[in-house]
């Protein structure tokens, strides 16, 4: 009897044990596709509001104004006012802002999304991004930058499959 019970508690401890060898428990993280370009520059909230920013992926551009909004009421002494940016073109995010402790410096980061879906993605895409008054040759930020991308499995190879996964390149 003792013989059998030992026998039937190895054959089902082998049973769990190769059962939870060959299951997986995958997540369902996301992740996107595109491009992102970061970079800093010296202005005023006066020229701020004259510059506009030119966001390009190859042939497709995006532009929009700085905008600058009061971080308090009126008559109330605080710090610079906050500042964004809106592109009009495809769907790409802009982001602007300032650091408190640096009133004149502002960081600009421009998210291209890939609307078309990753495949449209191929390495060797230029990418650009400029900031200048309008019709002015001279630029506060003129950048101009080749991606290579690489592929992310958010949830792991196995769990995403051979079409899961989101390219993506970070221009420095």
């Amino acid at each position: 009897m003792r013989y059998s019970l030992a026998l039937l508690t190895l054959g089902f401890a082998a049973l769990l044990a190769q059962f939870h060898c060959t299951s997986k428990s995958c997540t369902e993280m996301g992740c996107g596709s595109g491009a992102r370009m970061q970079t800093e520059f010296t202005a005023s909230d006066a020229d701020l509001t004259d510059l506009i920013v030119t966001a390009c992926r190859n042939d497709v551009c995006a532009s929009g104004p700085f905008v600058t909004t009061p971080s308090c009421p009126t008559n109330v002494v605080c710090g610079p006012p906050s500042i964004s940016c809106s592109l009009t073109g495809p769907p790409w995010i802009c982001v602007a802002g300032r650091e408190p402790a640096h009133a004149f410096d502002v960081s600009l980061d421009i998210s291209f999304d890939d609307e078309k879906g990753k495949a449209s993605l191929k390495d060797g895409d230029v990418y650009t991004l400029r900031v200048a008054k309008p019709g002015s040759s001279t630029a506060v930020v003129d950048l101009r930058k080749t991606a290579t991308y690489t592929n992310t499995f958010p949830n792991g190879e196995d769990c995403d499959g051979p079409d899961g996964y989101c390219r993506s390149a970070v221009l420095h």
